[in-house]
């Protein structure tokens, strides 16, 4: 509030946690009074007095705030934002409005509301708090569970893709054990009546069963997986592939969904991570009472494509190469992504790699070799956030793993720029050659694959 006619003027700010920003205007007093005195004020014990607080309010906030929309809470190490997103496209189908947390920002009835990775407790508690969403489907990475906790108390249904061993060493998690009891907090967290989805062919998945007390839904790609007929007995579902063709069980009922290769994210079944995510997110919509005949249809359009899941196996046509952009990061990523390229229909393949720089040097070196075994010419890029490490010693990792695997060195270059390595992976490649990235940022790689495509259909009416 300006005083008119006075140059003293007031600022008032309305601040959601009143204690904290008590004390944030007694520290900034004290600064301004430090400096015009002329000396000096113990700066970070009051900035840690002041995180103090602010987390006490935070806890104090949450513990009070009770939602009631539906909440499906997705987890695991690879394929989460695929089956977010895939859950989400079908609960929109079944005619809800939907509020969604996915790495690339965050939805409200299909518009992003804001862009970035939104995978913690506050994003979610944003579309929680929202008037507008019916149902609040929420990827909840391990950053945000170490740091923050969750932003809800229960879910309706709680899905865990898998669990592997990307992230070990970071926030104080080192051992597989450590890091299946923090993505065990998001199927702890689910009602009494309501569902946890389970990986049943993941042996990690598998050992926090124990740990769960709501109603089980197990997929897996034997319909004789031991956990997954256990469950069926118990009460719970099975979702399970027989003789080619997705099938949905209870103690009651075995309904055959569809073929595995009429699922839209397998593309015709070569896929099989994406058979595996089209089965979370089957357990999950069963699990929320979606009609089966809504989830098949889901099942059927959801397409890997950059309207519907951008950054996730997206295929474009560039003169008869096709180039492939995708978020792989990690071991499980590589060898799931690269197994099914393999069994696509191509010349040669041509990859561009890299990984997170926060990552061991151990599965950076083992990436590098499992690219080494899959490629006939491979670009090794970086990412420009290096997370602590200097520039090329990510490279350099990739390098000696690809070593490792026999590569021919003539065929192995090292372009740090991604956009600049997929420029020359695509001048390298020849129709019929498939070309993949391994990406850290889309956009700008998406805008340089369509002006390509825009430059060839140029030269074509030219012609």
């Amino acid at each position: 509030e300006s005083k008119s006619g006075s140059s003293i003027c007031y600022t008032v700010y309305e601040f959601k946690y009143r204690n904290t920003g008590i004390e944030a205007g007694n520290i900034a007093v004290e600064i301004i009074n430090s400096l015009v005195e002329g000396r000096e004020v113990g700066l970070s014990s009051k900035l840690q007095s002041l995180k103090q607080i602010l987390q006490e309010e935070c806890r104090n906030s949450l513990a009070e705030v009770k939602y009631s929309v539906p909440i499906v809470a997705i987890t695991g190490t690879n394929g989460k934002t695929t089956t977010t997103r895939l859950i989400a496209y079908a609960l929109s189908n079944s005619g809800l409005k939907v509020g969604m947390t996915t790495t690339d920002g965050i939805y409200i009835n299909g518009r992003c509301i804001y862009e970035g990775d939104t995978t913690g407790p506050r994003s979610a508690r944003m579309v929680l708090s929202s008037d507008e969403a019916a149902v609040a489907v929420l990827e909840t990475a391990r950053g945000g569970i170490v740091r923050e906790g969750l932003a809800y108390d229960l879910a309706d249904v709680a899905v865990i893709t898998n669990i592997g061993d990307d992230h070990l060493g970071l926030d104080g998690i080192d051992t597989m054990e450590d890091l299946a009891k923090v993505k065990a907090l998001v199927g702890e967290s689910v009602k009494d009546d309501g569902y946890v989805v389970i990986n049943g062919d993941d042996a990690t998945s598998i050992s926090i069963l124990n740990r769960l007390r709501s109603k089980l839904i197990i997929f897996s790609e034997n319909k004789d997986n031991e956990i997954l007929r256990r469950s069926i007995k118990e009460g719970g579902f099975g979702i399970y592939i027989d003789k080619g063709c997705l099938y949905i069980e209870n103690i009651m009922d075995r309904i055959l969904l569809m073929p595995v290769e009429d699922i839209g994210i397998s593309y015709k079944g070569t896929l099989r991570y994406n058979t595996q995510n089209a089965m979370a997110a089957c357990g999950a919509l069963i699990g929320f009472g979606v009609d089966p005949s809504i989830i098949r249809m889901s099942l059927e359009n959801f397409q890997c494509s950059e309207e519907l899941n951008p950054g996730r196996f997206n295929i474009f046509d560039i003169n008869g190469v096709r180039v492939i952009l995708d978020y792989g990061h990690n071991i499980d990523g590589y060898n799931s992504v690269l197994s099914g390229l393999s069994r696509m229909e191509h010349k040669k393949l041509i990859g561009v790699i890299g990984v997170p720089g926060d990552r061991l040097d151990r599965t950076t070196i083992e990436v590098g070799r499992i690219a080494g075994s899959y490629f006939d010419r491979i670009i090794i890029k970086e990412d420009k956030d290096r997370r602590g490490r200097l520039p090329g010693e990510v490279a350099q990792l990739l390098r000696r793993g690809v070593s490792n695997a026999g590569f021919e060195s003539s065929k192995l270059e090292i372009i740090l720029d991604e956009v600049t390595a997929l420029e020359k992976a695509l001048d390298y490649a020849e129709p019929g050659d498939i070309t993949i990235i391994f990406f850290e940022e889309y956009m700008p790689l998406l805008e340089l694959v369509k002006s390509r495509i825009n430059s060839e259909n140029r030269e074509v009416v030219a012609i």
